[in-house]
């Protein structure tokens, strides 16, 4: 063979070779999968806090003999602003603002306990201390237990809330 020939053998195969690894491709991007974009999903804000029971009290300017423990107190700020409001009209023998929070059967017993001077009764209470829970049925209530003096006097309420408003009933308590 002549030195030429090979010369244009060898070359052809280099451009060939070349060519194959060039246009063939090297197998880099073409094989890649294309990438997904992943967004993050936006976060939902956070759920308002209720307010501490310290600052409704001072908000709502309600009577400071009102005692209701943090830890204890509904988490619903609704529920809350319910029971310190009505132990605040309770204290301040609020008829009016009463019975709209009020039972039917409890609306006719308050005007006889405001004829027979509930306003002077609730005048002695030195401290009222509020548990809430729930009732052996589930249903939501508060116990107040009202500091007279030396002594001591349990009221214990069923509390029905409907949307804003929350209706209040009594339950019997042995003396």
């Amino acid at each position: 063979m002549n030195q030429s020939k090979k010369i244009k053998i060898i070359l052809t195969s280099i451009v060939c070779s070349a060519l194959i690894l060039f246009v063939g491709g090297c197998g880099g991007e073409e094989d890649k999968a294309p990438q997904q974009v992943v967004q993050k999903r936006p976060k939902a804000p956070p759920r308002p806090q209720a307010r501490t029971v310290e600052k409704l009290v001072e908000s709502l300017s309600l009577d400071p003999r009102i005692q209701l423990d943090e830890l204890e107190a509904p988490k619903s700020e609704v529920q809350r602003i319910a029971i310190l409001t009505f132990f605040d009209a309770m204290l301040r023998a609020d008829a009016e603002s009463l019975k709209n929070m009020l039972s039917f059967k409890d609306q006719l017993e308050l005007d006889a306990m405001m004829k027979e001077g509930l306003s002077s009764s609730m005048d002695e209470v030195s401290l009222v201390i509020l548990k809430t829970g729930a009732s052996p049925e589930g249903e939501p209530c508060v116990m107040a237990i009202y500091e007279i003096g030396l002594e001591y006097q349990v009221q214990l309420w069923y509390i029905k809330n409907s949307g804003q408003s929350s209706t209040f009933t009594a339950v019997e308590t042995p003396p």
